[in-house]
């Protein structure tokens, strides 16, 4: 079992590890006593599965579990769905010092927490991630938020979590086709800052992560996360891939997965970051070749036009220009801003 401390404005802990979510009922006890009213918010295709569990788990230490269930999809990450969430808060008669349970992969953990920081203007919640991608990346950092028509995440806040818990017996039940898709966060830190990693990813790309490399994802993110809370910074490095990827989402309708999108956006930033002379020939046929070895598209099926309108109304965007996380070497990334 690891242990992270992740040490922001609210600090907190995450846990990694099988049977992580057996550490959640004694940490609901010392830290909120039994006077808490918990909401167990969870998408319709892990409601069923999960829910069960973590209401038993729950029971001795809440005063009234309630359960929120939406249908699951990214499309389902929406103003309409955040205010579903909210009403049913309100009709549950929930107060500030009761907690929203984040029971899914990346858009459970997005909605519900942009909802626990919204809600009588902020209330605690806690992320049980059920997926590897929302493991490695979105349970941890504090952004929550949904997509509007114009664009992806343009609504959200920065709202810390108290706690996460990474069960990675959760994994077992996984698609291998949501494994594969979460590969493209893993790629990312490994681009990002651990040359290890990614020369680990090299020898064996369809491989299975193990709880160590979990933790190395999330303690780069930690790091990062630390030393620039609400991204006026250093964090904006952990967009790597994801103004492409946000973009070719958007155009596919989002029928194309987060996880394949940022692996062919860190594709497309690493041909960037070759033309203007910041990464070598080498680094680059490297980055290639694992994004397509792991099973990604290294090209985008969008031509720069359809890419360049909907990275406009990004909401790292201004006058016409963009932050672009650009990789010069392996383990080593810049961010330079670029006209449009």
């Amino acid at each position: 079992m690891k242990r992270i401390k992740v040490n922001t404005q609210t600090p907190y802990e995450v846990i990694v590890g099988e049977g992580a979510v057996n550490h959640l009922a004694p940490f609901v006890m010392d830290a909120f006593s039994n006077a808490a009213n918990i909401a167990i918010v969870a998408d319709s295709n892990v409601e069923p599965l999960y829910a069960d569990k973590i209401e038993r788990l729950l029971t001795p230490s809440a005063k009234r579990i309630e359960r929120i269930s939406f249908k699951a999809g990214e499309k389902s990450k929406t103003i309409e769905t955040y205010a579903l969430l909210l009403s049913a808060l309100a009709s549950f008669r929930f107060s500030r010092k009761d907690i929203i349970i984040a029971l899914g992969g990346g858009v459970t953990g997005d909605l519900a927490g942009f909802a626990a920081s919204s809600y009588m203007r902020g209330i605690d919640f806690i992320q049980i991630p059920t997926s590897l991608l929302a493991m490695v990346d979105s349970s941890v950092g504090g952004k929550t938020g949904v997509n509007l028509d114009e664009g992806k995440n343009l609504a959200g806040a920065f709202h810390q979590p108290r706690a996460v818990f990474c069960d990675t017996s959760f994994l077992k039940t996984l698609p291998e086709i949501w494994r594969i898709d979460a590969m493209g966060e893993v790629l990312k830190y490994a681009v990002l800052a651990d040359p290890k990693l990614f020369s680990r990813l090299e020898n064996a790309p369809t491989a299975e992560i193990n709880e160590d490399e979990i933790a190395r994802c999330i303690s780069i993110k930690r790091d990062i996360v630390e030393t620039d809370e609400k991204e006026s910074g250093e964090r904006k490095l952990l967009n790597l891939g994801h103004t492409y990827a946000h973009a070719i989402e958007k155009e596919s309708d989002f029928s194309i997965s987060h996880g394949c999108a940022v692996a062919t956006g860190i594709a497309l930033a690493s041909q960037k970051a070759f033309s203007l002379g910041l990464l070598s020939k080498t680094d680059l046929n490297r980055i290639i070749s694992l994004v397509e070895k792991i099973g990604y598209k290294s090209a985008s099926p969008f031509d720069e036009n359809s890419l360049l309108k909907s990275m406009l109304i990004d909401k790292k965007a201004e006058n016409g220009e963009i932050d672009f996380v650009l990789p010069t070497g392996i383990g080593k990334c810049t961010v330079k801003r670029i006209k449009l």
